[in-house]
């Protein structure tokens, strides 16, 4: 219902609160508003949801001034809510809170990086909320040892990259790429020697990858992924996909769709619209791009 100041408010927290495990009654079956070209931050919100992220929202590090964290975690725990509504507040008390990138319409979902590095998600028993990824190496010029070194590009969403008219590959495969990929690896030590690092990895609860297709500034990689079954084997970073937002259109403009997996079925949420089951993988879909993958882990 719209207020008098002409927006729809955040829901009271859902009933369904604290979600032990994700079924079918939790997901946002009436969607959530598209108040202009927002339709990348309304998935990045659903997939949150999905992944059960609102747990490692610690309440004790939502500092007084950072009204985009407390209205993040008004609206995971509004969802699912009966009808739909704007998270529009969201985003503008993050750009108000002077938070880099600025959210704005037709942003790429690539912002996934800044809102999970600059929101306070705290881990659980020593193992984080979102997996982590460092550098490691010995210096050959000083013999300095660093194992933890944040990389230059992201903090918890690596970029993995398609390129136009490359063959069908999985989104393991396309991790592995990047990291044998020495451009990816190269930093600098502390006396200053240039260095090819070696990655180490920290299993998180979840996992979000971002997709880049828009590569060459004028064509879109319209690359498929390969689906795979669920990793059981050992600790890993992509063990269980629940989450896939597609995006559809073309290089100047286009439109964000996510999917979500709960009971061996996959639905869609499309803005507002009645979310649906659909009988394919979000991986299949004709004139849809895979753009962000997320993932449930065992650790």
């Amino acid at each position: 219902m719209i207020d008098q100041f002409g927006t729809y408010p955040i829901p009271e927290p859902s009933s369904l609160h604290p979600i032990k495990e994700f079924g079918p009654q939790h997901l946002q079956r009436e969607g959530l508003l598209n108040t202009g070209n927002i339709c990348s931050h309304l998935s990045i919100v659903l997939c949150f949801h999905r992944l059960g992220l609102l747990e490692f929202l610690d309440e004790d590090l939502i500092v007084d001034n950072d009204w985009s964290a407390f209205l993040l975690q008004r609206i995971l725990k509004a969802l699912p809510s009966r009808n739909a509504f704007s998270i529009q507040n969201f985003c503008t008390a993050w750009n108000n809170n002077g938070k880099l990138p600025q959210l704005e319409a037709w942003d790429d979902i690539s912002i996934v990086d800044a809102l999970t590095t600059q929101l306070p998600f705290r881990g659980v028993n020593n193992i984080p909320a979102l997996s982590k990824y460092y550098l490691r190496y010995t210096c050959p010029a000083c013999g300095y040892v660093e194992n933890n070194c944040n990389h230059r590009l992201f903090e918890t969403v690596p970029t993995l990259t398609l390129l136009p008219g490359s063959i069908p590959i999985s989104a393991e495969r396309l991790l592995l790429q990047m990291m044998k990929d020495p451009v990816q690896t190269q930093t600098k030590c502390i006396c200053g020697q240039a260095v090819v690092a070696s990655w180490k990895t920290m299993p998180g609860k979840t996992t979000i990858l971002f997709i880049a297709r828009n590569t060459t500034g004028h064509e879109i990689a319209r690359t498929r992924l390969i689906p795979r079954p669920p990793s059981t084997d050992g600790p890993g970073i992509m063990r269980k996909l629940v989450s896939v937002v597609n995006r559809r259109g073309d290089i100047r403009k286009g439109h964000y769709i996510s999917y979500h997996m709960v009971g061996g079925k996959w639905f869609k949420n499309d803005d507002d619209r009645a979310m649906r089951e659909v009988n394919h993988h979000p991986f299949t879909v004709l004139k849809e791009d895979v753009v962000m993958l997320c993932y449930l882990n065992k650790v």
